[in-house]
């Protein structure tokens, strides 16, 4: 398969920033080491009120965007996404500010989506920051009929139990850890 000329596909990370440098400065440093190195990483300050030019991020395939009033999540997102599409990615991936990515997370996404036909949304596992065994989020269902949603292996002790890949069971397959809001 042939992505913008290269066999691997580039990847465009959004990541929409609220005030709380300090966990931007995690959640791209999570980046930057990852085992996966073809992404261009999309900055969207949604207009902290931090304002120090030190603490902006910078640094290689790095795209920082300041907003000129907090727009919200949704607006900051799509902006976020344009970007991502005018670098000509092949896949985005949507990152809140607070999440620390595994090191192979990216590689897992990417490898997974190019087993399967035509996908849409793929999604990592997501445990808790303070408590790495302990899962978040771990893939879901929708009831389309009912319109509820219901997350796999919320605040579980992660012992293996939502393990596959999206091709397989429709759940998830990598790790991604974020701050607990307890």
């Amino acid at each position: 398969m042939n992505f913008n000329g290269s066999s691997r596909p580039k990847v465009g990370i959004v990541v929409v920033a609220y005030n709380n440098p300090d966990y931007i400065d995690r959640c791209l440093q999570s980046i930057q080491t990852g085992t996966y190195h073809d992404v261009e990483i999309i900055v969207v300050d949604n207009s902290t009120l931090i304002d120090s030019q030190s603490r902006k991020p910078h640094g290689k395939n790095i795209h920082y965007h300041k907003t000129d009033d907090n727009v919200g999540f949704c607006a900051a997102s799509n902006f976020g996404i344009a970007k991502s599409l005018e670098l000509k990615t092949d896949y985005t991936l949507m990152l809140n500010f607070d999440t620390v990515l595994a090191k192979d997370t990216i590689e897992k996404l990417v490898s997974a989506s190019r087993t399967l036909k035509n996908p849409g949304i793929i999604g990592g596992k997501i445990f808790y920051l303070s408590e790495p065994d302990r899962i978040w989020y771990a893939g879901g269902h929708l009831s389309r009929l009912l319109g509820v949603g219901k997350h796999w292996g919320f605040k579980e002790k992660d012992i293996g139990q939502t393990q596959g890949t999206v091709a397989e069971k429709g759940k998830v397959i990598s790790q991604i850890r974020r701050r607990s809001y307890r």
